[in-house]
């Protein structure tokens, strides 16, 4: 670990700060870490985007906090159990992370309803390759469909020796009162339980971000502060 290299980036516009810039530390890009050391990283604040290994490191500003999901400690809350019960007529596939046009159009779709005039819609097969299709020896798709078949629902989770990371969640946006993103983490944090894995990282919370504020709704969960992680109850 004390060879990696690390590269920090130009600075650039913060999507969740107004006013602030963004900058990250990025691992080599010329290095494909194993599960093992990755999930080192993701201990110490990094995160993966595509083949990206990176961690904010912005001047003045440090409201990008790590967040993780003890499994064995979950408990969940009433609207999270009606959820479940919601999405009983679901199941739940485990899927490799090769790219189907199915996938894609999934994910066209929710990125027009979610994120409109944002940047982010209408997007390339070759952005959604590079962001999602990648890491096939630790990422693995969790395919959400009916009973018909039909899917309404793909998380993006990294598998590692002692714990899932949720990298990204796209859902039928027909579909938003089933709640699946929630149906997402609740059922990762299941997965976890089932492999007996200690942990699932959400990636970061930002405490003033009303689109980050989901992450603290999984109790108890630990956040990444002064290099340590502190159990939230």
């Amino acid at each position: 670990m004390q060879q990696i290299q690390l590269y920090r980036s130009f600075p650039t516009a913060c999507n969740y700060i107004q006013g602030n810039d963004a900058i990250n530390l990025i691992i080599d890009p010329e290095l494909t870490l194993p599960a093992s050391k990755y999930e080192e990283l993701l201990a110490k604040g990094f995160r993966r985007s595509g083949n990206m290994i990176y961690r904010p490191d912005c001047e003045n500003c440090s409201a990008c906090t790590p967040t993780r999901i003890p499994v064995k400690q979950f408990k969940p809350r009433r609207n999270q159990r009606r959820c479940l019960k919601t999405n009983q007529d679901l199941s739940m596939v485990i899927s490799d992370t090769s790219f189907t046009e199915e996938h894609y159009q999934l994910y066209q779709r929710y990125l027009a309803a979610q994120h409109s005039g944002g940047g982010m819609d209408n997007p390339s097969k070759e952005t959604f390759t590079d962001f999602l299709c990648q890491r096939s020896d630790m990422a693995q798709f969790l395919e959400f469909r009916t009973e018909s078949g039909e899917l309404l629902c793909v998380a993006c989770t990294d598998v590692l020796p002692d714990s899932l990371s949720a990298v990204y969640t796209w859902y039928s946006p027909e579909e938003k009162q089933r709640g699946l993103g929630v149906l997402a983490i609740l059922k990762q944090i299941q997965l976890a339980q089932k492999l007996e894995l200690k942990h699932l990282y959400l990636g970061y919370w930002i405490e003033t971000s009303p689109k980050m504020s989901y992450k603290t709704d999984y109790q108890p969960y630990e956040l990444y502060q002064d290099n340590n992680w502190e159990l939230q109850a």
